[in-house]
């Protein structure tokens, strides 16, 4: 943290928490950092480790918005694209209404995108790692969903030629 041009070390061990007007921040080894901007924006940040990494799955920082309503509607990038976007949910009826159980698409601005229901072991909270459903957009849509190469998104040092 930064505070009035002087640099704020947060140590991970022992658990922490920092409070300065507007802001707290609580760091914890074994649960990751929760950082608080005023009353409406909550980030949580989780060190995600690959056992095999690979050149696109590599160990790093996850920042999920927990609570976004003190967000920007101009926010961009990773953590604010998405956040005001009119993005909804379509699945495909077959005959006699039933529901096709792992088939939809996602309809974000006038893109319409395959997905499919997939079970997944998700690290999404300061609680343990845990088996959910998820809606997953195909590999090849992911960069039309995020409206740019996925590589604008990796830090230049971790990039493979």
């Amino acid at each position: 943290l930064e505070e009035g041009g002087k640099r704020l070390a947060v140590p991970w061990e022992p658990s922490s928490i920092t409070r300065r007007p507007g802001l707290k921040l609580s760091v914890s080894r074994a649960a990751g950092a929760c950082l608080w901007l005023g009353e409406e924006t909550r980030f949580l940040i989780l060190l995600h480790r690959h056992a095999h990494p690979s050149p696109l799955q590599r160990n790093h920082l996850g920042f999920y918005v927990v609570q976004g309503n003190g967000l920007s509607p101009q926010a961009r990038g990773m953590l604010g694209q998405f956040q005001h976007a009119d993005i909804s949910l379509e699945r495909p009826s077959l005959a006699g209404r039933r529901l096709v159980p792992d088939k939809g698409e996602l309809l974000f601005g006038s893109q319409r995108l395959a997905v499919s229901l997939v079970t997944k072991t998700l690290k999404d909270s300061r609680l343990p790692a845990h088996e959910a459903a998820c809606w997953l957009v195909h590999r090849e849509d992911v960069e039309q969903l995020m409206g740019s190469p996925y590589l604008d998104y990796v830090v230049p040092r971790n990039r493979r030629a």
